[in-house]
């Protein structure tokens, strides 16, 4: 008898964990998309800057290692804004010249309450 009641029991938590998992993980999943549609346009703005860039090397055979600011970029007319979401951005660019002769071009920016990983003030 005593026996019943234990599997009983241990059905019961059972249950109530698998419950809370599978509610875990739901959460999770709708946290991880809510993140991704919040960042994807800034993503969209960094891509878009790299592409900018990469022309702009490319049409004026600039191979050297520098670093631009966002607002030099405006400045040259390299890119059209520095604004995301009615939000003013601030950043800079890093192009690196690898051994392969390639260019490797790395957008970071600042607007509001994203920050690109690796920013550095």
């Amino acid at each position: 008898m005593n026996e019943k009641l234990d599997l009983e029991k241990m059905h019961f938590y059972s249950v109530i964990w698998g419950i809370f998992l599978v509610i875990l993980v739901i959460l999770l999943t709708v946290v991880g998309f809510y993140f991704k549609f919040q960042t994807k346009e800034y993503k969209k703005y960094e891509d878009a800057i790299e592409e900018k860039m990469k022309n702009y090397i490319f049409d004026n055979a600039l191979l050297y290692e520098e670093t631009y600011l966002l607002s030099d970029l405006l400045e040259k007319q390299i890119i059209d804004t520095t604004k995301v979401n009615e939000k003013d951005c601030s950043g800079y660019v890093e192009v690196k010249v690898l051994e392969s002769n390639d260019v490797e071009i790395t957008p970071y920016i600042k607007c509001g309450k994203y920050q690109t990983r690796g920013y550095k003030e």
